[in-house]
């Protein structure tokens, strides 16, 4: 796949080609926007949070110790 780097500009919310570059009609472009900060809003995780704090107790931990006798 043959790739052309051309330089154009955005303006009033065209994109416009520098030069005398006319691509085929339907031709797949690619868009590189440099020297501007990230225009894609963060990703946001949100910890999960209980709808009834009094049930905190219910999500406590047990800690139980097995022993195994070793059998010869």
């Amino acid at each position: 796949m043959p790739i052309n780097a051309i330089e154009g500009v955005r303006e009033n919310g065209n994109i416009g080609l520098h030069g005398d570059v006319a691509p085929p009609e339907n031709a797949r472009v690619y868009v590189i926007v440099r020297d501007t900060p990230a225009v894609l809003p963060k990703s946001w995780v949100r910890s999960p949070r209980l709808a009834n704090p009094r049930q905190a107790s219910d999500l406590r931990k047990r800690v139980v110790e097995e022993v195994h006798a070793a059998e010869v």
